[in-house]
């Protein structure tokens, strides 16, 4: 068990000393593509709030099925918002950087509790097994952390796969058919 949490403490420092720096640096380095993003994503809000704000682009509908289509598109536009609201937080350093360092220093504080109690002349005054408590919390921490890790490297990768898409994009309408 000992060995166990040994190894444990080294991920955990491994974590926090290494995986997350350079992810919240990866956020860094795609600057320009983040910028980008969001800006398609506003444009793509604006027309989404045009369709809405304009019904009279359907002709020869009859004003109950207009009616209903408005309705649809204002509910596709607040899962198009909250998935806005929910990109921007991802792409947000100072946001990422808390949502990381802050449960990973909680996590190593609880597992230096965890060795603290632990040791031979604390035991018998850890009554209510805190010990196990703290280990748990900071194993639950670890994988929230992880989780997040996780999220971010997926957003990541959408972002760069949206900067290549839009370069070659680019590359395409500015050939010459001379």
């Amino acid at each position: 068990m000992e060995s166990a949490i040994d190894i444990y403490g080294k991920l955990l420092i491994a974590v926090f000393s290494f995986i997350a720096p350079s992810m919240t640096l990866l956020i860094g380095l795609f600057g320009t593509g983040i910028t980008v993003y969001r800006k398609k994503n506003e444009d793509f809000l604006k027309q989404s709030e045009d369709l809405v704000t304009n019904p009279g682009n359907l002709p020869g509908i009859s004003n109950d099925k207009k009616i209903g289509l408005i309705k649809d598109r204002i509910k596709n536009l607040d899962l198009i918002k909250k998935g806005m609201e929910r990109d921007h937080n991802l792409l947000s350093p100072k946001r990422q950087v808390r949502r990381i360092f802050m449960p990973l220093l909680l996590s190593t504080v609880l597992l230096i509790v965890y060795y603290y109690i632990n040791e031979e002349d604390l035991k018998v005054l850890a009554f209510i097994r805190i010990d196990h408590l703290s280990l748990f919390l900071s194993f639950g921490l670890l994988f929230y952390v992880i989780m997040v890790l996780w999220q971010i490297f997926c957003k990541i990768v959408e972002v760069k796969c949206f900067i290549e898409i839009e370069n070659k994009y680019r590359n395409v309408n500015n050939v010459d058919f001379k």
